[in-house]
């Protein structure tokens, strides 16, 4: 997985570890566009079901329930971000930016994480 110069700074900064990073993105089964081919991917509670299952402790679930990672169409990760619970039910929001993410599921986009970690790698082998 290819991070970019400013995503390394972002994880440094927010004291997010390589190995939280991987997981998230292996159990993120939101994915919503944000431009530029772009995606967004969180983990919804089903995520977080398959994390318990997984035998994830509970201070690291909520850890990656509030992280968001922006992944480039190329499939580079270009930034990550805490999630703060907004006052609307239904949305996150941005905790620098005030900017709202959607939170449900958007199937017709991908289907699953496994679907995103897929194309992600399919993307990075075949630029």
């Amino acid at each position: 997985m290819h991070v970019t110069k400013h995503a390394s700074r972002r994880l440094q900064q927010r004291g997010v570890p390589g190995p939280r990073l991987e997981r998230h993105i292996e159990f993120a089964d939101r994915v919503v566009p944000v431009g530029d081919g772009s995606v967004c991917l969180t983990v919804s509670r089903e995520g977080l079901a398959e994390l318990v299952a997984a035998g994830v402790n509970r201070q690291e679930l909520e850890r990656l329930r509030r992280l968001a990672v922006v992944i480039a169409a190329d499939g580079a990760v270009r930034t990550v971000m805490h999630l703060q619970p907004a006052a609307v039910v239904g949305t996150a929001v941005l905790a620098r930016g005030a900017v709202p993410v959607p939170v449900a599921p958007i199937a017709p986009v991908l289907a699953s994480s496994a679907a995103v970690r897929k194309d992600l790698r399919h993307e990075q082998r075949h630029p």
